[in-house]
Formats: C-alpha cells, structure tokens, sequence
C-alpha cells in the first residue's frame, strides 16, 4: 500500500498534494469550535491579566536582576496564572486547551514569566491530577 500511495503522490501536482495532506491533517487535528460562552469567559478574563502585564510586569527590570520580584510572583498568583490547567475541583482555574493558549500569548510577554508559568502547568502536574492519591492533589 505504502509503494501505491508513493505512486499516487508522484503522479501529482503539489498544490494537489499539499491539499491532500491538508485534508487529512484537518481529519486528524481539527481546529476547535469555541462556544460563545466560551470566547465570553475568555474575553472576561484576558482583560485583567493584560491589564497586569502592561501596568505591573517591569521585563527590563526582570532581565537585569535575573529575578521575578515577589510583587509580580503575588500578581501572577492572584491572577490565578500558576493553576491555569489545573482543574477547578482542585483549587485551580481549569482552563481549556484553547483558553490557556490564549493566556500564552499575553504570558509570553516576559520570557522568564512565560517558563516559570509553563513549568507549573507541565512539570509533573498532569501525573498528579491523573495517578497521585487525593491527598497530593
């Protein structure tokens, strides 16, 4: 089958290839439809973490020290921003894939910010929420 499929594509334009491939990637990753309630929430609470990124996070000030003040670390907590991903039965904000994408971008705003952030969404956490004992989580 490997070889028919080879033949076919070599046969083929690249505009028909690259509309084949695009096919079956939309098959297999389809982009994800937000509900209204959903882009409301979203709007609701991107506001108030720009607001913080453009009135409290200093990156200059950030890059020079090598340190995120404790000020800014009690901001992002404030915010929420260290339990994005985190379920909401758990203490956190239980945001969706496409929600927490969203929060990236403003996020990654202050590379320092954006890791120290990311690295309390990754490192670890989806093992606890999924095989740690309800005491851990």
């Amino acid at each position: 089958p490997t070889s028919k499929v080879n033949e076919e594509l070599a046969g083929s334009s690249n505009s028909q290839v690259t509309h084949k491939q695009a096919s079956e990637q939309k098959e297999v990753f389809p982009y994800p439809e937000i509900s209204n309630e959903e882009l409301q929430e979203i709007n609701d609470f991107v506001a108030p973490v720009e607001k913080f990124f453009q009135e409290e996070v200093d990156s200059k000030k950030i890059d020079e020290d090598a340190k995120i003040p404790q000020e800014t670390l009690n901001g992002l907590k404030s915010l929420g921003l260290f339990g994005m991903q985190i379920p909401e039965e758990y203490g956190g904000l239980g945001l969706s894939n496409t929600m927490y994408a969203r929060l990236g971008e403003i996020t990654s705003q202050d590379g320092a910010i954006a890791v120290t952030l990311a690295a309390h969404q990754a490192i670890g956490l989806k093992h606890c929420i999924m095989y740690a004992i309800y005491a851990i989580q």
